[in-house]
């Protein structure tokens, strides 16, 4: 299996992008599934809202120093688009909520879902909205 963080789009329609975690991942990968994803958002930039998945169902342990990389990424984010982290072990689920918590701003851009499925589905539902 490789190691790191896959970011692709997670559908045909090109409306969801998926970051897949795998393995131990650094920083690094962190910041190059960042740059690929802000890639892909502007292959779709007409379209209103294009969601992540963070998808850690075989992801191995957060690197040391989580918030200040998730606040940078977060800063780069489309202001319209949201965050859905799917597989999140109970410590993924604590920094989130840390997370937004001190940064009351991305509270309502960040939701939890416990399968891709669910996540899928989370998605699916904001879109009906």
């Amino acid at each position: 299996m490789s190691q790191g963080i896959r970011v692709e789009f997670d559908n045909p329609e090109q409306t969801i992008i998926r970051w897949d975690f795998k393995g131990r991942w650094m920083w690094d990968d962190w910041h190059d599934g960042a740059s690929r994803a802000l890639e892909l958002r502007q292959m779709v930039i007409d379209t209103p809202v294009v969601p992540a998945i963070f998808n850690f169902k075989y992801s191995g342990p957060v690197p040391m120093g989580a918030l200040p990389h998730i606040r940078t990424a977060g800063e780069l984010m489309d202001p319209r688009d949201y965050v859905v982290v799917a597989n999140g072990s109970g410590f993924i689920r604590s920094l989130v909520d840390a997370f937004c918590t001190l940064n009351p701003s991305f509270r309502d851009k960040v939701m939890l879902a416990d399968t891709l499925e669910e996540a899928r589905a989370l998605i699916a539902k904001q879109a009906a909205e």
